[in-house]
């Protein structure tokens, strides 16, 4: 479910409920049984607390609100008497939490004790699953391993040795979460609110209020829009991805004709990798934060071990510098080595650096040192035109400076390229990095949104919805993968400085009041 969308995929494996310490669950009320804790593998067994779930006059609290909703539809058990969500009553409380590191998971909000000062009952800090259910991985020859593995919640349920313990963690955290909320609730009423910054719409003294009033109901909204989704066309994100597929296969063919004249050995180098691109053009270059260091000239790769060189003139396992061939040998992998082959560094004056202070290999940096549109290179542009090109020029001009530059533009389109790839046409198809999907059999796909943001703005993850590539960047047209279902419409609307009028308006700032 970590991948999944919860809208899409997850089960329910149990069930915890807590209703404070006065409510005993015992059959004669002698036991002090305050938790109940129900088994769910079995539908049947979930399906008895349908009525429960679904009745809206029995008010339910829960951290991460949307999550349980969605998975809990899945069985088509449909959540009404939604109470309150602890992840945004904190949120609310204190907005620095995210950027401190802290963050709001449940055990991280259980082991704050400002924001636990007002629980009612004695608390006890909720700890992670990875802290007490990881366990050594096993290795094939049945020895364990250094790497720690977090079993799956079934089998953690399942097994002996950790049921008990899966039943107390899953228990505890219905009452860490009835704590918090009692203790949040206190908190938010003390919290006054600016009576000029609420509208009469609402009768709102303090943060509770506003909770209750506006951003409970808020939340509920935002779980909806979850649940909902937006169509996307598949057929024509795959279409595009395809020929994306092509264009890199072209680029990259391109580039590497150009780069075994210069330097056989990287041949087979990763056109994307960051140090070795470093190595290929900064070779020799300093360290902006430590000039004594430079960037190698050289750099030796070991790839698997290719049958013939495409050239054709030998079969290629490694290459020796200092022969300037390949000499054959036949191993798993051959080592190859990369070779800085800009003729001078020394005319590259680069502006962009990484946090360790070497040069910065992004797309934005390369098309700085490329300086012009390759697109018109060798194509009767003039020479002040190519002058202020500092990549041009560190290739000594002329027809080995415009080769260059190609093929730079060729190394910045495939870093373009891959960014669409990656961050938005394999995404929208609900393919994530780690295997999950978020997209359903009607073809909508189904993101997450989020409050506990630092600027307090909405986000979107898994996929980023809010993220598409800019008009003027969208080479596939990516944005025509979002689509209507058959007889509606999409409008497509946006707020002009929403934020600057705010400002004005909070403010009562006269010259903010007459520009917006």
């Amino acid at each position: 479910v970590r991948e999944d969308s919860p809208c899409v995929a997850g089960v329910i494996t149990c069930l915890s409920i807590y209703c404070g310490p006065d409510v005993d669950f015992s059959k004669d009320e002698s036991e002090g049984r305050s938790c109940i804790w129900v088994e769910t593998m079995d539908e049947k067994v979930l399906m008895e607390f349908k009525e429960y779930l679904e009745d809206e006059n029995i008010s339910k609290v829960w951290h991460n609100y949307g999550f349980d909703r969605h998975v809990l539809a899945n069985h088509d058990i449909h959540l009404k008497g939604f109470g309150g969500d602890t992840l945004h009553m904190a949120r609310l409380l204190d907005s620095s939490k995210l950027g401190s590191g802290s963050g709001y998971s449940l055990d991280q909000l259980t082991k704050d004790e400002k924001i636990m000062s007002f629980s009612p009952t004695p608390v006890r800090p909720k700890t992670g699953m990875k802290e007490i259910f990881s366990r050594p991985n096993v290795l094939k020859i049945g020895t364990l391993g250094k790497k720690m593995v977090l079993p799956s919640v079934e089998e953690l349920q399942l097994d002996p040795r950790t049921r008990l313990q899966r039943i107390h963690y899953s228990a505890l955290d219905a009452e860490a979460t009835w704590q918090l909320r009692e203790s949040l609730h206190k908190a938010l009423e003390l919290k006054a609110v600016d009576e000029n910054v609420i509208t009469a719409h609402y009768d709102i003294k303090n943060l509770w209020d506003l909770y209750r009033e506006v951003w409970r109901p808020f939340g509920e909204i935002l779980t909806d829009m979850e649940k909902r989704g937006i169509k996307v066309n598949r057929a024509y994100l795959e279409e595009i991805e395809e020929k994306a597929a092509e264009n890199l296969k072209e680029l990259h063919e391109d580039l590497k004709g150009w780069i075994v004249k210069n330097c056989p050995g990287a041949y087979y180098m990763n056109s994307t990798s960051d140090e070795q691109l470093r190595v290929l053009f900064f070779g020799g270059f300093p360290n902006k934060h430590a000039p004594g260091k430079r960037v190698p000239k050289s750099r030796v790769i070991e790839i698997s071990n290719p049958a013939v060189h495409p050239d054709g003139r030998c079969n290629l396992s490694v290459w020796d510098p200092k022969k300037q061939t390949f000499k054959k040998k036949n191993t798993k992998n051959a080592k190859l080595e990369i070779q800085t082959i800009t003729r001078d560094v020394s005319r590259l004056k680069l502006d962009a650096f990484t946090d360790s202070g070497w040069p910065a290999v992004s797309e934005s940096a390369l098309k700085h040192m490329l300086g012009v549109n390759a697109a018109k290179i060798g194509d009767g542009m003039d020479s002040d035109a190519l002058a202020k090109s500092m990549f041009y020029q560190a290739f000594n001009g002329g027809d080995e400076g415009i080769e260059a530059c190609k093929a730079l533009s060729d190394i910045i389109n495939i870093k373009r390229v891959e960014t669409l790839c990656s961050g938005f046409i394999l995404p929208l198809q609900g393919v994530s990095k780690g295997g999950g999907n978020t997209v359903d059999t009607n073809d909508r796909i189904h993101c997450s949104l989020n409050l506990n943001t630092e600027t307090g703005r909405l986000s979107a993850r898994r996929p980023n919805l809010q993220n598409q590539p800019a008009l003027e960047k969208d080479i596939y047209k990516i944005r025509s993968a979002f689509v209507a279902e058959e007889g509606n419409t999409l409008v497509v609307a946006d707020y002009g400085q929403l934020e600057l009028r705010l400002l004005a308006h909070v403010t009562s700032c006269q010259s903010l009041l007459a520009a917006f």
